[in-house]
C-alpha cells in the first residue's frame, strides 16, 4: 500500500509551517504596529493642539477675539481623517476643520478621549490656552488608525502570497535532488537479478540512508546464507537418499524373485529395514534444514530439566534403551536461556548417539549443571569406543562417518547438535572419557543476560 511520497509530505509540511509561522508574525507584527501607531497618532494630536493653542493664543492678542465662525481649509486627503475645533469659554465655536462637526468632538476638556459623532469613532485631544479662554480639540478618526493597521498587515502577508509557491517550487527541487541516492539505491536493487546478492555498501550515500543500505546488505546477506542452505540441502538430499533408495529397490526385488517363504520373509525385513533407515535419513535432513534457516533469536527463560526427562523418556519407550542404561543427574530445576523445541531435539541426537554406540550393559549419562559464569553445564557421557583424536574435530560434519564405523547412520545426528548449538551461542566440546573410553559431548549455555 503506497502512501504520500516524502518528497511531498515533507514539501507540504514545510511550506504549511511556514505560511503559520509567517501569518503568526504578521498578526503579532499587525498588533504591535497598532499599538505603536496609537502612541504615535496620540503625540501628533497633542503636538497638533499645542500648536493651535499656541497659534490662537497670539492671533487673538495680535487682532482680538474673532466674532464670526472660521473654517479653515483641508490642505490634503490624508488630512481628511484629522479635524481640529477652537471653541470659546462660552460655547462659541470660533474656528474648525472643514471636516470637524459643529458639537464638541470630545467630551472632556483636558486630555485624551474617545467620543462617537454621527456614527463617526474619534480619537480627541484636548487643551485650554494659556487665558483659559479657548478651548482647542484636535481629532482623529479611529478608522484612519484602522486602514493604516491593515495596510501594514496587507503589506506583511502580499509577499506571503508569491513566496509560498516559490518557497513549494524550490524545496521540491532541492528535496528531490537529496533524495535521488534512494532513486539510485532502488535502481541498483531493481537491476539484480536473483543470483545477485553482493552487497550495497560499496555505494556512494547520505549518512541518513546509512543504515538502510546496512540493514539491506544484512538482508541480502541472510537471502544468500539460506539460497546456500537450500542448495546445500538439495545436494545433500539428493546424494545421501540415492544409496538407500537403490537398496529398498534391490531388497524388494529380491523379495519378488524369492522361491521360498523363508527367502521372501528376509528380503521384506531387509526391505522394512531399508525404509526405516531411510525415514530416519529424511527426517534428520528436514531438521537440519530447518535448523539452517533458523535465526538467532532473543531466546526466553526455560527449565531444561523437564526437557532432558521427556528426551530419556522417549528413549526408553522407543526400546532404545533395552540394552544400555541410561540415567540423569540433574537438579530440580535449572534454567537457561533457549528454544524448548530446538533443545530437545540437541539432546535427543545426543542420546541416540551415545545409545547407539555403547555396548550392552553399559551406561549413558546425561548430566545437568551450573556452568562456570552464570551459565549452564550439559554433558552426555557414554562407554563407547571412543573417537580418536584426530577424528574428532571433525565431528559435526554433514555426512561424515568415522573410518570403519559398523552402527548404521547418516553422519546427520552431531551436524543438528552443532547448528542448534551455534543457534544459542553455546560452546560444543567433544572430549574422552574416563580412562580414554567413551566421548563426552559437553555443551556450554551461555549466562542469562
Amino acid at each position: 500500500m503506497s502512501t504520500i511520497g516524502i518528497r511531498t509530505r515533507t514539501t507540504t509540511v514545510v511550506v504549511l509551517a511556514v505560511a503559520v509561522v509567517w501569518c503568526a508574525a504578521a498578526f503579532l507584527t499587525w498588533v504591535e504596529a497598532e499599538h505603536e501607531a496609537a502612541e504615535i497618532f496620540d503625540g501628533h494630536l497633542a503636538q497638533s493642539a499645542a500648536m493651535l493653542v499656541a497659534q490662537s493664543s497670539l492671533e487673538m492678542e495680535e487682532s482680538g477675539e474673532a466674532d464670526d465662525e472660521l473654517h479653515a481649509a483641508v490642505p490634503h486627503r490624508y488630512a481628511r481623517k484629522v479635524a481640529f475645533q477652537l471653541w470659546r469659554r462660552d460655547g462659541q465655536l470660533l474656528v474648525h476643520s472643514e471636516n470637524a462637526p459643529n458639537v464638541p468632538l470630545g467630551r472632556i476638556q483636558e486630555g485624551f478621549s474617545d467620543s462617537q459623532i454621527d456614527g463617526v469613532k474619534w480619537r480627541v485631544f484636548s487643551a485650554w490656552n494659556s487665558r483659559q479662554e479657548i478651548l482647542v480639540q484636535v481629532g482623529e478618526r479611529l478608522d484612519a488608525r484602522s486602514d493604516m493597521a491593515d495596510e501594514v498587515a496587507e503589506g506583511l502577508l502580499k509577499p506571503l502570497a508569491w513566496g509560498l509557491p516559490l518557497l513549494f517550487i524550490l524545496l521540491w527541487l532541492v528535496i528531490g535532488r537529496a533524495m535521488r541516492p534512494l532513486a539510485t539505491l532502488a535502481g541498483e536493487i531493481a537491476t539484480r537479478s536473483p543470483a545477485h546478492l553482493e552487497p550495497l555498501r560499496e555505494m556512494v550515500v547520505p549518512r541518513e540512508v546509512e543504515p538502510l543500505v546496512r540493514r539491506l546488505d544484512e538482508l541480502l546477506s541472510r537471502v544468500a546464507q539460506a539460497l546456500q542452505a537450500e542448495q546445500r540441502f538439495t545436494g545433500d538430499a539428493a546424494h545421501e537418499l540415492r544409496t538407500p533408495i537403490a537398496a529398498l529397490c534391490a531388497q524388494a526385488e529380491v523379495a519378488l524373485a524369492a522361491g521360498c517363504d523363508t527367502e521372501k520373509q528376509r528380503a521384506l525385513t531387509a526391505v522394512l529395514e531399508a525404509a526405516r533407515r531411510m525415514g530416519r535419513l529424511v527426517e534428520q535432513l528436514l531438521t537440519l534444514a530447518r535448523a539452517d534457516s533458523q535465526l538467532v533469536g532473543d531466546w526466553s527463560e526455560i527449565d531444561l530439566v523437564p526437557i532432558a526427562r521427556d528426551v530419556i523418556g522417549e528413549a526408553v519407550v522407543a526400546g532404545r534403551a533395552d540394552e544400555v542404561e541410561i540415567e540423569l543427574d540433574a537438579p530440580e530445576r535449572l534454567i537457561a536461556r533457549g528454544e524448548p523445541t530446538w533443545l530437545a531435539v540437541l539432546l535427543r541426537n545426543l542420546v541416540e548417539n551415545a545409545l547407539r554406540f555403547s555396548p550392552p550393559g553399559e551406561l549413558v549419562s546425561v548430566v545437568l549443571a551450573d556452568g562456570p559464569d552464570g551459565g549452564v553445564s550439559l554433558r552426555v557421557v557414554d562407554r563407547g569406543p571412543g573417537v580418536a583424536p584426530q577424528d574428532r574435530a571433525r565431528l559435526g560434519e554433514r555426512f561424515w562417518r568415522e573410518a570403519g564405523q559398523k552402527s548404521p547412520g547418516s553422519g546427520l545426528g552431531l551436524s543438528i547438535v552443532r547448528r542448534v548449538a551455534e543457534l544459542h551461542g553455546a560452546e560444543l566440546v567433544f572430549e574422552p572419557g574416563d580412562g580414554g573410553r567413551g566421548l563426552v559431548v559437553r555443551l556450554s549455555l551461555p549466562a542469562r543476560a
